[in-house]
């Protein structure tokens, strides 16, 4: 039976292990067209970090996604007036309107998924719970970066959109382009 929960402090080494297993800097060999079918991630939290994040719930939220004893997939995302406080500013392209919403207090930032590879359909599965406990804590959108150059991860882009996010932007993150997707979360 699969289930999704707010991450525990002992779901960290499985979610180290899913988050090295999908790191760009751990599949470098990979061809680009590898590398944009499935998938990438560029940020490697430490431990320490995860246990920070899983411990601070009102500025963070991690979902995973189990299967018995296994965690298939996860997701990390924070407060976006928090993120962006630490680490986050707005180097390119975003029209007026968004940067009006981004400059509001009910703003989520989806930072991170990761799928355990060889497993599909689990980033829709684990999404759809983010958006439940999103819409519980308040947050009226969710903002979400994804690479676009050098490489353009497609597999997120695909299943972000089938989610309902949108493109508003484009942002530089470092050496990468990033697209900035957005998902409107409180339609009436």
């Amino acid at each position: 039976m699969i289930h999704s929960y707010i991450a525990k402090i002992e779901d960290i080494p499985q979610i180290l292990s899913i988050m090295e297993e999908n790191l760009l800097a751990t599949n470098k060999d990979k061809v680009t067209q590898e590398l944009e079918r499935d998938g990438f991630l560029l940020y490697r939290f430490t431990e320490s970090e995860l246990k920070d994040i899983i411990n601070n719930h009102s500025d963070h939220l991690t979902i995973v996604l189990k299967s018995r004893e296994e965690i298939l997939g996860y997701a990390i995302g924070h407060n976006f007036q928090w993120y962006r406080s630490k680490n986050w500013e707005i180097v390119s392209s975003i029209p007026e309107k968004y940067i009006a919403i981004l400059n509001s207090e009910k703003n989520y930032y989806h930072r991170q998924i990761a799928v355990k590879k060889g497993h599909k359909g689990i980033g829709n599965k684990i999404l759809s719970t983010v958006f439940n406990k999103v819409l519980e804590q308040g947050f009226d959108n969710i903002i979400a970066e994804i690479v676009h150059k050098p490489f353009k991860n497609e597999r997120s882009i695909a299943c972000h959109q089938k989610m309902g996010f949108k493109i508003i932007g484009t942002s530089l993150l470092g050496d990468f382009t990033t697209g900035v997707y957005f998902k409107q979360m409180n339609i009436n």
